[in-house]
């Protein structure tokens, strides 16, 4: 599967899948000015970093002895980037969001079996933990396909209505990086409706 910096391809199985499948993600191009040039993504298959990391490593900025690849602590409030050397181990967890650039805007390969069943992920709010935890949890979409954010009535399968007692009541929205400031997604904003794409990342306000 293919994808453009606004198009995104989507496969739904109603089933069982077998095999593997591998989604071709476009990952914003690195910036050293204001904007930064991150995007905000995901794993929408099952894949190790490992893996992930041989596949793609040429396309992927470099910062000194790291990758422009980094996950989000919200315990200490910092980024922890991947480094060159191969040091890191471990599969991506699924649902969980990453920041992401590469050398010139281009596709990352994401190889693995894809979810077919619900998936789930703990938000925290750690806002307050010694005065530097945040409330805020980078989390995303683990599939290849779409899912709804919000489609314009209160249906329980709702990105949003199904998280109300996962999500602060004070923030429940989507909160998208756009390349250069962060977008607000709700039933308030986008009345009519949003989805999140494949390999979507995204922050929510954990409410715990």
């Amino acid at each position: 599967l293919n994808s453009t910096a606004d198009d995104f391809s989507s496969l739904i199985v109603e089933g069982t899948a077998s095999g593997d499948i591998t989604y071709n993600r476009y990952v914003n191009v690195y910036d050293d000015g204001n904007s930064g040039g991150w995007d905000l993504v995901g794993a929408p298959v099952g894949m190790s970093i490992a893996d992930f990391i041989t596949a793609n490593g040429d396309n992927i900025e470099e910062l000194g002895d790291d990758y422009a690849f980094a996950q989000y602590n919200n315990a200490t409030g910092q980024w922890v980037r991947y480094a060159t050397d191969y040091s890191d181990t471990g599969d991506f967890t699924t649902a969980q969001g990453y920041a992401m650039a590469t050398t010139a805007g281009a596709t990352v390969a994401f190889t693995g079996a894809m979810q077919t069943a619900d998936q789930s992920i703990n938000v925290i709010n750690n806002d307050g933990l010694n005065n530097v935890g945040r409330r805020w949890n980078l989390v995303s979409n683990p599939f290849p396909s779409y899912i709804v954010g919000y489609d314009g009535t209160e249906n329980p399968t709702n990105f949003l209505y199904a998280n109300t007692t996962a999500i602060d009541s004070e923030f429940l929205s989507v909160y998208g990086w756009n390349g250069s400031d962060y977008t607000i997604y709700n039933n308030m904003t986008r009345p009519a409706g949003f989805s999140m794409a494949p390999g979507q990342g995204f922050w929510v306000a954990g409410a715990n």
